[in-house]
């Protein structure tokens, strides 16, 4: 059997953001959010944070979370696309950029949620 596929699980770091995550999941607020949030940008080369961000923000964004009204182009752009890459492409410099855009939307759902 291929253990090493679930090495991961063992991995104290990750262990606790899954199980941040599933907190908010089960428990969806302010708290629970902070404590997946802080603990995803404390160990941010651990993950694949751009990634990571896009999916917690589009479900943020499906929640009622974020407010659309406050939204940048840029951010609403970034919430709409199906694929991360379609945001990321024409940008020019698509890792920098992309970082910018998901804190400030990081920043709104903080704001919205006190």
């Amino acid at each position: 059997f291929p253990w090493s596929k679930f090495e991961s699980l063992y991995d104290p770091v990750v262990y606790a953001y899954m199980r941040n995550l599933a907190n908010y999941y089960a428990k969806p607020s302010r708290a629970t959010l902070g404590k997946c949030l802080s603990h995803l940008l404390r160990y941010k080369e651990r993950f694949d944070i751009l990634f990571i961000s896009f999916i917690l923000l589009r479900h943020f964004a499906r929640e009622g979370l974020i407010e659309f009204s406050t939204l940048s182009e840029a951010e609403r752009n970034f919430l709409s696309v199906t694929k991360l890459w379609d945001f990321m492409e024409p940008l020019e410099q698509p890792i920098e950029e992309t970082l910018n855009v998901i804190n400030s939307l990081f920043v709104k759902v903080g704001n919205k949620n006190r």
